[in-house]
């Protein structure tokens, strides 16, 4: 018997994801500018570096390496509002380079971006993976909400001895222990963390 597929994220759903999981280490999400600029800045940092090592193999001197590099790290690879237009849905069409530099940034395989008719095992993995990062934010969430303040240290500890485990069975203990809190939560008179 055949599992039914969930329907496919778009590029502005998936985005927003990504957005809404990584966050500082004090909580707070970082806006669509910062984004931008955090992504330009390693496609910015990476044509540097080959255009310089290309500019040596040439024979330039220092100072037209140095005039050379500014040109590159002129034009920035994503700005703020093509970004916000990708994650709200306006456009839909960037660049294979700017997938891999997002997908860079954000921690995941560039394949989670891709789907339609190219949808691969490894497009499948990438969202498997985005999706068990999400139920595991929940769950550390859901767990200092409910008054657990060494949630992250304890959820490390906990999933050490997941690593053999499907996704879809880590996703399912994940779930029972959300679970778990929101019942605690009604019991306690606290409210559901849906």
């Amino acid at each position: 018997m055949q599992q039914a597929q969930a329907p496919q994220k778009t590029l502005a759903q998936k985005l927003t994801t990504l957005i809404n999981l990584k966050q500082r280490p004090d909580g707070t999400k970082y806006s669509k500018a910062e984004i931008a600029e955090a992504v330009s800045g390693l496609y910015a940092a990476d044509r540097v570096s080959e255009e310089r090592a290309k500019a040596r193999a040439r024979g330039c001197s220092e100072e037209q390496i140095a005039e050379l590099l500014e040109v590159v790290e002129e034009k920035p690879l994503l700005t703020r509002p093509y970004f916000s237009q990708l994650c709200h849905g306006h456009r839909d069409n960037p660049t294979l380079t700017m997938l891999e530099y997002l997908a860079r940034w954000f921690g995941v395989s560039p394949a989670y971006f891709f789907g339609g008719g190219s949808r691969t095992s490894e497009t499948q993995a990438a969202e498997q993976e985005v999706e068990l990062l999400a139920a595991v934010s929940r769950l550390v969430q859901g767990m200092q909400e409910s008054g657990q303040a060494d949630a992250p240290q304890l959820l490390t500890s906990l999933t050490r001895g997941l690593g053999g485990l499907s996704p879809d069975m880590v996703r399912g203990m994940i779930h029972m222990q959300l679970a778990a809190i929101d019942q605690a939560n009604q019991g306690s008179g606290k409210e559901s963390r849906d």
